[in-house]
């Protein structure tokens, strides 16, 4: 009779043993609950929610997007200076004003110029590749056409023999490029025609056209472009007319 009972009690067992494991191979757990269901696959051509902005990306945009429209407001009054000056070059020759042409490029020159600054005293505030592509963009452009004006400026003085003029030009590009050849050379030649000239009794250094304008744009200009420190004309600003 014992022998029966436990016959009994292990047949139970394995059919409770068989009922599991037939419910594991249908998926759902032994204990006879049905399996959650899984989430359905995403349809095909169906993207992905966009990323929510962190608060210091979002700043960081922010402070782009001001900055960058300060600029683009400077680099707009250039390109009306510009715009302004060709404008007097197309009059037949006796009618243009030369000292309103040459006031037109120095300021537009001048306009480039804080538009280059700006971006160069910001640039600190963004961070690593960000930096570099907002430097790209908005101060390396509008520094060489500045450096572009002020070459054509200096260029047109020396041709005229103007060279108190075209030699304080040229040093304006040096305060900018430091390492600008073709102003570099400049000055040499000017230097050199100069003293030959002294030499020959003459203390002639030229005309002074636009002098006063040219004075003033060399007390806004007065930066450090080498990296190694800012000083933005010691108030970053400027002092402009």
């Amino acid at each position: 009779m014992k022998s029966l009972m436990m016959a009994g009690v292990a047949a139970v067992l394995a059919l409770a043993l068989a009922a599991g494991a037939c419910a594991e191979d249908q998926g759902q757990p032994a204990d006879g609950k049905p399996a959650p269901e899984a989430s359905p696959p995403a349809p095909a051509g169906a993207t992905a929610a966009p990323a929510v902005e962190t608060p210091s990306a979002a700043a960081a945009k922010t402070t782009l997007e001001k900055v960058a429209a300060e600029i683009d407001a400077q680099v707009a009054t250039a390109e009306k200076l510009v715009k302004l000056f060709n404008e007097e070059m197309a009059k037949p020759e006796d009618k243009r004003d030369p000292r309103r042409i040459n006031g037109l490029k120095l300021n537009a020159a001048q306009a480039y110029l804080r538009a280059a600054q700006k971006a160069k005293y910001n640039a600190p505030r963004f961070k690593d590749d960000a930096r570099q592509s907002f430097l790209d963009q908005y101060e390396k452009p509008n520094r060489e056409k500045a450096i572009a004006l002020l070459q054509e400026l200096a260029d047109a003085a020396m041709q005229k023999k103007d060279y108190r003029n075209a030699l304080a030009l040229y040093n304006n590009i040096l305060g900018i490029d430091p390492k600008n050849a073709a102003a570099t050379e400049a000055i040499k030649k000017i230097n050199e025609e100069m003293k030959t000239a002294k030499a020959n009794g003459s203390n002639s250094t030229g005309g002074s056209t636009n002098k006063d304008d040219i004075k003033k744009f060399q007390q806004g200009y007065k930066q450090d472009w080498s990296g190694t420190h800012i000083d933005w004309g010691k108030t970053g600003r400027g002092t402009y007319w």
